[in-house]
């Protein structure tokens, strides 16, 4: 049985976070995401992306961005706050493994870890770069509450 389409995608963003730093956690935006989404769901849609990040926040992905500090994603912001601005960073929990090894079981994909991690690799470098410049030009900005 193969797995449904956003099973397919939660499986892809939870392999992303995965592959993150333990600390901050894997660096992307939404059209990052989406033109490496473009690649075997040619249909893929931003919002797709966004509705998939909300159901996986906070118990398999959590959601930050930074701005001399990190700030979590506030489950009440809009989704031009915090994913149509700037980069956004996919963090693991205890729980996104689990679950990526449940959503294996419960049948097949066409793409396995290394065919989605070949994919992604040519856009990690314009990541890093689109990080880099955030942070030397201060394009950041404060998103959420900070005081927790």
């Amino acid at each position: 049985m193969s797995l449904r389409r956003y099973q397919c995608i939660e499986r892809a963003l939870l392999t992303l976070a995965l592959q993150g730093e333990v600390q901050s956690g894997y660096p992307t935006d939404l059209p990052m995401l989406q033109a490496a989404f473009r690649q075997w769901l040619p249909d893929i849609r931003g919002q797709e992306i966004v509705d998939a990040l909300r159901r996986l926040h906070p118990k398999h992905v959590t959601l930050w961005k930074y701005n001399n500090a990190w700030i979590n994603f506030v489950r009440g912001m809009t989704d031009n706050e915090f994913f149509y601005t700037n980069t956004f960073y996919l963090r693991r929990t205890p729980l996104t493994d689990p679950y990526v090894q449940n959503l294996e079981a419960q049948g097949a994909i066409e793409m396995n870890n290394e065919e989605l991690k070949a994919k992604f690799t040519s856009l990690e470098k314009y990541g890093v770069e689109r990080v880099k410049n955030d942070l030397l030009s201060g394009a950041m900005q404060l998103i959420g509450d900070t005081s927790g």
